[in-house]
């Protein structure tokens, strides 16, 4: 169970990342040390679930059949 820091924003002022976690149960305890931006994304392998940080910094479900 651990997230994976695959993407990181390309200039100074993004914090923009993209991570990869390792199970859907791993959106629970998102990493403090990253100081992500709203809109950075989390998936699992294969893209089966993804997630998208909001303006508060919590991680809300994308896609799906819904």
């Amino acid at each position: 169970m651990a997230w994976h820091l695959i993407t990181q924003g390309d200039d100074q002022n993004s914090n923009y990342m993209e991570f990869l976690i390792d199970e859907d149960t791993d959106i629970e305890t998102p990493p403090e040390e990253y100081g992500y931006s709203l809109s950075s994304l989390a998936h699992t392998p294969g893209f089966a679930r993804m997630w998208e940080s909001d303006a508060t910094g919590a991680w809300v479900e994308i896609g799906g059949d819904e």
